[in-house]
């Protein structure tokens, strides 16, 4: 923080946790890329200060928001090998986990929480294989024995179905995987900020079956700034998996309201109505209903309602080598 004359105020840490990182964990950015940049910062602050007594609320390891945010990042896996690409991160269809196997790992030694080494172990190729704790670590090998008796006694990680209302993000999922088979498939939608490192993607719906993202974001702009490309296209509404109204993208907000969700066995669904994705818009809502078919197959049926202004055009972009367009 700079002043005149300048003064250093401390980097007002706890203000920051309070004030900008959400209940899920994750700080003010859209893109998973950025936010784990507040993580892998934060911890360098956290281990200086681990078990630090001497100001009240220092030893962040304490904090419950800063522990929060270790485990922010494993709820958008998906399928057991992507991240949800929203906004700024990640490139079209590419697999990979947002996330550190050791800051992972480190959080897991602070919190003892067991789906933090499960996601370890996931983040390091499904291995436990160089994960430790730091030399200032009595038996630092010890922590992967750890993780490889929760892995023996409770499986890989599998994710069910979630809602981040705090960050903004929701998916259905279904199937697992195992040595014989993989089942897993999902219905996501990202309903959370869109301004900063975001698009306009209010909305944006996302699939994963059969090992494959199959309806993939642009992801990270091949060129920063206010390239044409980005501006009209990586970023813009048109690009993503939503609603465009009146041929324009959608208004920068982060207001929307989860108003139902639900999993079980047969049915999962998720229904978030948008306040501010268009000024003309006073109903801009997608509801998705995941309905079970057997084991190996679920089909979902969307529901995607707006009300206000005069042209819509309802975009969708899937991995195909075919073009279809469905009038009326």
């Amino acid at each position: 923080h700079w002043e005149n004359p300048r003064r250093c105020s401390g980097g007002n840490v706890l203000a920051q946790l309070v004030d900008k990182v959400d209940r899920d964990g994750h700080g003010n950015e859209a893109g998973p890329g950025y936010n784990i940049l507040w993580l892998n910062q934060m911890v360098n602050i956290a281990s200086v200060l681990d078990g630090y007594t001497g100001y009240a609320g220092a030893d962040l390891y304490k904090n419950p928001k800063f522990l929060k945010m270790f485990s922010a990042m494993y709820p958008l896996y998906m399928a057991s090998r992507y991240t949800a690409q929203i906004g700024d991160s990640g490139a079209t269809g590419n697999t990979g986990f947002v996330g550190s196997a050791m800051n992972t790992t480190l959080g897991f030694m602070k919190t003892g929480d067991p789906k933090l080494a499960q996601a370890a172990y996931l983040i390091n190729g499904n291995s436990t294989q160089g994960l430790r704790a730091d030399i200032f670590t009595k038996d630092p090998e010890r922590v992967a024995q750890d993780i490889e008796k929760i892995i023996k006694e409770q499986g890989p990680l599998n994710l069910t179905s979630n809602m981040l209302a705090g960050y903004g993000f929701t998916a259905l999922r279904d199937g697992e995987m195992s040595e014989e088979d993989d089942t897993q498939r999902d219905f996501w939608m990202y309903f959370g900020r869109t301004n900063g490192h975001g698009h306009l993607d209010a909305a944006n719906l996302g699939i994963h079956a059969f090992g494959l993202d199959l309806a993939p974001d642009l992801g990270y702009p091949e060129q920063t700034g206010v390239t044409p490309n980005r501006m009209q296209w990586v970023r813009n509404t048109i690009s993503h998996n939503s609603v465009v109204v009146n041929t324009r993208g959608q208004d920068e907000a982060y207001d929307a309201r989860p108003i139902h969700f639900d999993d079980t066995e047969e049915v999962k669904l998720f229904d978030v109505q948008f306040d501010n994705a268009y000024t003309e818009a006073d109903i801009y809502r997608r509801g998705l209903v995941m309905v079970k078919v057997d084991d190996t197959v679920s089909y979902g049926v969307d529901f995607f309602r707006v009300r206000g202004g005069n042209d819509h055009i309802y975009s969708f972009h899937a991995q195909s080598d075919e073009i279809s367009e469905t009038t009326g």
